[in-house]
C-alpha cells in the first residue's frame, strides 16, 4: 500500500503513530470531564430544589412548634414527603430532640415514634454523604431559633443519569476504538504476514538445519530476523547433538531418583509442572489432577503458615530446607513425608523452580503417635484414678457427715419425743392413779381439777403427735393442701375470735388491726390457722400482762400480704432470733422449760409459709416481747 511510504520503516514506530491516531479519537478526559460536570450540575440543581423545600417545611411549621400541635406537624411532613426522592423527613426543637419523624419506604409513607436525638448543625449545612444522599438542615426560626427541619434526600436518580451519559459515551469510544482496530490491522497485515513466515521458519528450523529463507526488505526489524534465523539454522545442527547427550543423561539420573524417591518440581510460583509415579501413587492422585495446581490441595492442616512461611524464606534464599511435613492424600488419609526443596537459581539469583525430594514416613510417623496416645491413655488414667478415689473419699466423707447429722437429729428427736411423751403420760398416770385410790374420799372440785389436768395433758401429747405427724408429712411430700380462694382477712379474724377469750381471761388484751383492702389469696386455709395458732399460743403462754397486737396489711410493693403478730412477753434473744424455726430448737429459759414444748410449732409453720412461697421471720418487739411476722403473695404462686 501507498501508505507505507509515508509510515516510519520501523515496526515499533509504526504502531506508535497508529495507537497515538487511535488514542486523541476516543479522547477520554473529554468522557471524564464531561460526566464529573453532569454530576456536579444535577447535585447543584437538586441542591437548590431541596432548600427550597426544605425553607417552605421550617416557615410552615412555625405556627405548629409554637403551639406545639405535633399532629399539624406529622401531616405536614407526610405531605411534604410526597415529593419525588424524599428518603426521611424530621422536625427537631433546637437542641435536636426529635419532635416529628416521617420515613419514606418503598413509596410508603409512614411516621416513626423511635424518636431520637439529632446533632444539628451551627447554621444551614447541606451535605452530601457515601450513601449518595443530601442531608439539609434548615433552622426553624420565630424571631429566635425555636427548631430546626432535616430533610434527607435521595441522589441515586442524578447519579444514574450521570452513568447513562458515561455508558453512551463509552459506546460511542468503543465503537470508534473498534474502528482504530480494524485500521490497525490492516496496516499491520503485510508485516504479520512476513513475521508469520519466519516464525514457521524458526518453529521448523530444526528440521531444516542449514537451509535459509528469503531475506525481508518491508522493515529493519524483519530484516534482522530473518537474517538472525538463517544463521541460527546454520548453528542448530551442532546444539542439538549436545542436547541430546545431555538428555540421556539426565533421564538416567531421573529414572534412578524416581525409583527410590517421591519427587515433584514445581515452578517459582510454588506450582506443580511435574511429579513422579511414586507422587502419584503416593498421593492418590492422577497426573492431570496435581499439573498446574499447588500444593495446596494435599495440605492436611497439620501445620501452621508459619511453617510453611518459613520454608519459603529459606529456599527463596537459595538454600535447601530439609524437614518433615504431614499431607493428606485424595482419600482423606495423612502421610507423612521426609522431604528436602532444593532451589534452582537463574543468573539474577533468583530462584526459578523447586524440586521437592521425599521418602514416605507414615508408617514411622504412626507408630511413633501411637505410642504417645498409649503413654497419655497411661498417664490419664493414672489421673483419672486418683480422681476418682478423691471423689468417692470426698462423697464417703460427705454421706459419713450426713449420717452422724441424721443421727443427732434423731437422738435430738428421740430425746425431745420421749420427754415430750413421758412428761404428759406422767401426769395422766399419776392423777389417773390418785382418781383410783381415792376417788370415794375425794370432793367434786378435787376431781373435776385433776381430770382438767389429765385433759390438759391429753390434749398436750395430741398436739406433739400431730407435730410429729405434720412433719412427716412435710418431708414425705404427703402433706394434703387443699387450697381454695380465700380470704385472708377471714381467716385472721377467725384466729382472733377464737383466742379473745384466752386472752381476757388471763388479763392481756388481744387486739387486731387491718387495711381496709381485698385479701383474696389461694390458701389452705387450716394451715394458716395453724401457723396463726401456733403463734397466739406461744404469745399467750409467755405474755402476762399488757397487750398482744395482730397487724394485717399489704406490702409497699403490693406483692404480699403481710400478717404481724407483736407482744410484750419476755421476749427472744436476738442470736435466738435465727434459730427458733429450727427443728427442736427451744430458747434456753426457765420461762420456757416451765411451759415445755417439742420446739417442732415454728418449723411447722415456716415449712407451711414457705409452701405458699411467702417468708417467716421474727423481730424485737417495742419496747420489749417479739413480734412475728410472715409474708403471703398476693397472686399464688404454688408449686402444687
Amino acid at each position: 500500500m501507498m501508505l507505507y511510504k509515508f509510515l516510519p520503516r520501523k515496526l515499533d514506530l509504526q504502531v506508535v503513530v497508529i495507537c497515538s491516531i487511535l488514542m486523541a479519537v476516543m479522547l477520554p478526559v473529554y468522557v471524564i470531564n464531561e460526566v464529573n460536570y453532569e454530576i456536579s450540575y444535577v447535585i447543584e440543581t437538586k441542591q437548590q430544589e431541596t432548600r427550597v423545600v426544605a425553607k417552605n417545611i421550617a416557615q410552615t411549621s412555625v405556627k405548629y412548634l409554637l403551639t406545639r400541635d405535633y399532629t399539624s406537624l406529622e401531616s405536614l411532613l407526610q405531605r411534604a414527603a410526597s415529593y419525588p426522592g424524599i428518603l426521611d423527613l424530621q422536625i427537631t426543637d433546637p437542641k435536636g430532640s426529635v419532635v416529628s419523624d416521617v420515613i419514606v419506604e418503598n413509596g410508603v409513607i409512614s411516621s416513626r415514634f423511635d424518636l431520637q436525638s439529632l446533632m444539628p448543625p451551627k447554621s444551614v449545612s447541606v451535605d452530601v454523604n457515601q450513601n449518595k444522599e443530601m442531608v439539609v438542615w434548615e433552622p426553624v426560626s420565630s424571631g429566635s431559633l425555636i427548631g430546626w427541619v432535616r430533610l434527607n434526600y435521595s441522589l441515586e436518580s442524578a447519579y444514574q443519569h450521570a452513568y447513562q451519559r458515561m455508558f453512551e459515551f463509552l459506546i460511542n469510544s468503543g465503537l470508534l476504538v473498534l474502528m482504530m482496530i480494524i485500521l490497525l490491522l490492516l496496516f499491520l497485515r503485510k508485516p504479520m504476514q512476513l513475521l508469520g513466515e519466519a516464525a514457521d521458519f524458526a518453529g521448523n528450523v530444526s528440521e531444516k538445519t542449514g537451509s535459509t529463507m528469503p531475506v525481508a526488505h518491508q522493515s529493519i526489524e524483519l530484516e534482522k530476523i530473518t537474517s538472525a534465523l538463517n544463521t541460527a539454522s546454520s548453528d542448530l545442527h551442532e546444539q542439538e547433538l549436545t542436547i541430546n547427550k545431555v538428555l540421556k543423561d539426565l533421564e538416567t539420573q531421573k529414572h534412578a531418583l524416581d525409583e527410590h524417591s517421591i519427587v515433584s518440581i514445581t515452578d517459582e510460583n510454588g506450582y506443580i509442572f511435574y511429579a513422579n509415579d511414586k507422587f502419584l501413587k503416593v498421593t492418590g492422585y492422577d497426573s492431570d489432577d496435581v499439573l498446574g495446581k499447588s500444593y495446596e490441595m494435599i495440605k492436611s492442616g497439620m501445620h501452621t503458615d508459619g511453617f510453611f512461611k518459613n520454608i519459603w524464606d529459606v529456599v527463596r534464599q537459595g538454600k535447601i530446607w530439609k524437614g518433615e511435613i504431614c499431607n493428606l492424600n485424595k482419600a482423606g488419609q495423612m502421610i507423612w513425608l521426609n522431604t528436602s526443596i532444593i532451589p534452582f537459581m537463574n543468573e539474577a539469583g533468583t530462584p526459578y523452580q523447586f524440586v521437592e525430594i521425599s521418602t514416605d514416613i507414615t508408617e514411622k510417623k504412626q507408630a511413633e503417635t501411637e505410642l504417645e496416645q498409649k503413654n497419655k491413655i497411661l498417664k490419664e488414667l493414672t489421673e483419672h484414678l486418683e480422681d476418682i478415689v478423691q471423689q468417692r473419699t470426698a462423697e464417703l466423707e460427705k454421706a459419713n457427715e450426713e449420717l452422724v447429722n441424721l443421727n443427732n437429729v434423731k437422738s435430738e428427736f428421740v430425746s425431745v419425743v420421749s420427754h415430750e411423751l413421758r412428761t404428759p403420760l406422767t401426769s395422766i398416770k399419776s392423777f389417773a392413779e390418785i382418781l383410783h385410790d381415792d376417788i370415794d374420799e375425794m370432793d367434786a372440785e378435787s376431781r373435776k381439777r385433776y381430770l382438767t389436768i389429765i385433759n390438759d395433758e391429753a390434749d398436750r401429747l395430741g398436739r406433739l403427735i400431730n407435730d410429729v405427724l405434720d412433719l412427716q408429712k412435710i418431708d414425705s411430700g404427703m402433706m394434703n393442701w387443699n387450697n381454695e380462694e380465700s380470704d385472708l382477712k377471714d381467716v385472721v379474724e377467725n384466729s382472733f375470735n377464737l383466742f379473745k377469750p384466752a386472752f381476757d381471761n388471763k388479763g392481756v388484751e388481744l387486739i387486731l388491726n387491718s387495711e381496709d383492702v381485698e385479701y383474696d389469696v389461694v390458701i389452705d386455709t387450716d394451715r394458716i390457722k395453724q401457723v396463726l395458732s401456733n403463734i397466739l399460743s406461744n404469745a399467750l403462754k409467755f405474755t402476762h400482762e399488757g397487750q398482744v397486737v395482730i397487724d394485717l396489711s399489704k406490702t409497699k410493693d403490693e406483692k404480699y400480704f403481710q400478717v404481724g403478730i407483736t407482744d410484750n412477753g419476755i421476749g427472744i434473744p436476738e442470736n435466738e432470733m435465727e434459730r427458733v424455726f429450727k427443728r427442736f430448737h427451744q430458747v434456753d429459759s426457765s420461762e420456757t422449760r416451765k411451759h415445755g414444748g417439742s420446739g417442732l410449732g415454728l418449723n411447722i409453720c415456716k415449712e407451711i409459709i414457705e409452701h405458699y412461697n411467702g417468708k417467716i421471720w421474727v423481730e424485737p418487739g417495742v419496747p420489749k416481747g417479739s413480734c412475728f411476722k410472715f409474708n403471703i403473695p398476693v397472686v399464688s404462686t404454688l408449686g402444687v
